[in-house]
C-alpha cells in the first residue's frame, strides 16, 4: 500500500507525506462494485504509471488489489459507484485514503483531496479536519454522508492524472 501511495504522489510531483485520510470508506451510499464492466477492463497509462483493471481486482504498477464489499484490508480494495464516479477506498495504518475516478473518451481521471494549505482550508468549510501530524501534513476526516457529497458536489476532489487506455 505505500508503494501505491509513494507512486501516486511521485507520478503527480505531490509531496510524499501530505495525505488527506477518512475515518471510514467512502462514500458511505453507493454501490459496491464487485466486478468492473466489461467495457472498463484493460491497462491505462501514461508515461509514468500504469493502471490494469481486471474483472475483480485492480493492478498498480505490479501490486494487486482485489475488490472487496466490505471494508478493505491490505491488498483490497473498496469500489463504490456513486455520483457517475467510482470511488477507491484504500486501507492505510488504521485509516482509508480515498481516490475518485471517472471513464470518459477511452481515458481513466483519477483524482484525490489536495492536503496543501489552501485546500485544506477550503475543505475546512465543508468538514473538520483534524491534523493528525502537522510535520507530515496528514490530515483525517470523518465525513457524514452530507459533509462528503459537499466535498463532492463542491469538486474539492483534484485531478491528479489521466491516463490512456491501451
Amino acid at each position: 500500500m505505500k508503494r501505491f501511495l509513494f507512486v501516486i504522489a511521485s507520478v503527480f510531483l505531490l509531496s510524499a507525506c501530505a495525505q488527506v485520510f477518512f475515518t471510514s470508506p467512502q462514500p458511505s451510499r453507493g454501490v459496491a462494485i464487485r466486478s468492473f464492466p466489461d467495457a472498463q477492463l484493460g491497462i491505462y497509462s501514461d508515461s509514468t504509471l500504469n493502471v490494469t483493471l481486471l474483472k475483480n481486482k485492480i493492478i498498480i504498477e505490479g501490486d494487486e488489489y482485489v475488490l472487496t464489499t466490505r471494508n478493505p484490508l491490505e491488498n483490497e480494495v473498496l469500489v463504490k459507484f456513486y455520483k457517475n464516479f467510482y470511488f477507491a477506498s484504500f486501507l492505510e495504518e488504521g485509516y482509508y485514503q480515498v481516490f475518485m475516478a471517472g471513464f470518459f473518451d477511452e481515458k481513466l481521471a483519477v483524482y484525490m483531496l489536495n492536503a496543501d494549505a489552501y485546500s485544506i482550508e477550503v475543505l475546512n468549510k465543508f468538514v473538520a479536519v483534524d491534523t493528525l501530524n502537522t510535520e507530515t501534513e496528514t490530515y483525517l476526516i470523518d465525513a457524514s454522508r452530507r459533509q462528503f457529497d459537499a466535498i463532492i458536489d463542491n469538486e474539492l476532489f483534484d485531478v491528479i492524472g489521466v491516463l490512456s487506455r491501451e
